[in-house]
This record gives C-alpha cells, sequence and structure tokens, in this order.
C-alpha cells in the first residue's frame, strides 16, 4: 500500500498487475470520504432539549442522502473486496520469504538474476584477452590454470546455479499473483480508475465473458441448418 501510495500518480502504478489493486483501494477511500462529506453538509443539526448537545435532525435532501448513502456501501463492499484481495497478495509475498514489491521489480529482479553470469563471462573474457596479448606464446592449460581465471569461473558456476534457482522461484511468484489478480479483478480495477464508468462486480465480468465466449463460437451445425432454412 506504502509503495502504491508514493507512486500513485505514476502511469506505471495504475498498470502495474500488483500496484493497481493497492491504487484503486486508495481511490475508493478518497470517493468514500468525499461522499460522508457531501451527507454532513446535508445534515440539518440542532440543539437537543435534553443534553444541550448538537443533534443532527435529518437532512435537507432526504433523497440526495439516501442516494449518497447508497453510493458509499457500494463503495466500501468494492474497496472490502479489493482489501481481500490485497491481503491475498501479501500473502503470496510471504510465502516465498519476500517483501511486497511491484510486478516491476520482480521482473527487473529476474532480469538482473539472468544477466549476473553474463557480467562475470565478460570479466573472463577481458582477462583472457589480456593473458593472450601479454604472453604470446600462452597454452590453454596455463590460460584456465590461472588463479584469477579459475575464481571468477567458480564464481560464474555459482551464479548460474544460484541465478537459475532464483528465477524459477520469481517466475512462480509472478505466476501466482497474475493468477491471483485476474481478469476479473483487473475489470473491477479498471472501472475504479475511470471515474464516470460502470464498476463491475467478478460475477457480472464472469457472466459477459460468457456471452462474449458464445458469440464467437462457431455455429453448430443444426443452427447452420436452420440459417438456411431461414429460420434465423
Amino acid at each position: 500500500m506504502q509503495i502504491a501510495e508514493a507512486n500513485r500518480h505514476g502511469k506505471e502504478t495504475s498498470q502495474d498487475g500488483v500496484l493497481k489493486v493497492p491504487l484503486a483501494i486508495l481511490t475508493l477511500q478518497e470517493r468514500i470520504a468525499e461522499k460522508q462529506s457531501d451527507i454532513k453538509e446535508l445534515a440539518i443539526f440542532g440543539v437537543s432539549s435534553e443534553t444541550g448537545e448538537p443533534k443532527a435532525l435529518g437532512f435537507s435532501n432526504q433523497g440526495e442522502a439516501e442516494k449518497l448513502q447508497g453510493d458509499i456501501a457500494k463503495l466500501t463492499e468494492e474497496r472490502e473486496y479489493l482489501m481481500g484481495i490485497l491481503s491475498a497478495i501479501e500473502e503470496i509475498f510471504e510465502s516465498y520469504g519476500l517483501t511486497p514489491c511491484s510486478m516491476e521489480q520482480l521482473s527487473n529482479r529476474h532480469t538482473e538474476v539472468i544477466n549476473r553470469p553474463t557480467a562475470i563471462a565478460f570479466k573472463i573474457n577481458g582477462l583472457l584477452r589480456r593473458l593472450m596479448d601479454n604472453h604470446r606464446g600462452i597454452t590453454l592449460p596455463e590460460i584456465w590454470a590461472n588463479p584469477e581465471i579459475m575464481a571468477l569461473e567458480i564464481e560464474r558456476g555459482r551464479l548460474i546455479l544460484a541465478g537459475d534457482q532464483e528465477a524459477t522461484i520469481l517466475i512462480a511468484l509472478k505466476d501466482e499473483l497474475l493468477g491471483l489478480v485476474n481478469r476479473e479483478v483487473d475489470a473491477m480495477v479498471r472501472g475504479v480508475m475511470r471515474p464516470g464508468r460502470e464498476t463491475l462486480n467478478p460475477a457480472t465480468v464472469a457472466a459477459m465473458e460468457g456471452g462474449y465466449d458464445e458469440l464467437l463460437s462457431e455455429p453448430s451445425e443444426e443452427k447452420l441448418n436452420d440459417m438456411e432454412a431461414g429460420l434465423v
């Protein structure tokens, strides 16, 4: 949540597979606060005859107040749903022993891990060239027996093994996150981040996708026969 709040105005945050969830939660919290403020402005206050304390007597526009209360209930329901998704995201990171971060950071980490042995290989190549330039008659056994080259080769082998293991973990982590923040969740987040458009809950999105699948599917032989007969 802190990462999304610190980078909430960046385009990358709203498109990031992880950060877009807490960003949507922050947006919902702001909208809920705005509507609560609007309700307060509609409230009519008086003084209690019993206690002398300020007391809400009603609203200047009861219909508008009820609409705002309905909006708040809907926004609160969406926020609680996304809070559940965010908790699940944090649990996934915890299960891998990692601190929650953006999907971009995971991708950068994966690239860094994969490229570490390559950086060592460039060092070895540079050292080989220097040895061959400085010792024209040097043999391959002498080259590979060089202590510095041997140390670099050992380090490169270690990085390859460790990199393969870490890369496998990072890929598995990203796959779990992508499975959690699926199309239904993405549709809700997009609805939240685009004011004026209806926010669809996961059940509605799933039903719509089922309808699209039906439209895109190949017509059955029976339907084709009906079409040829002019029945459809």
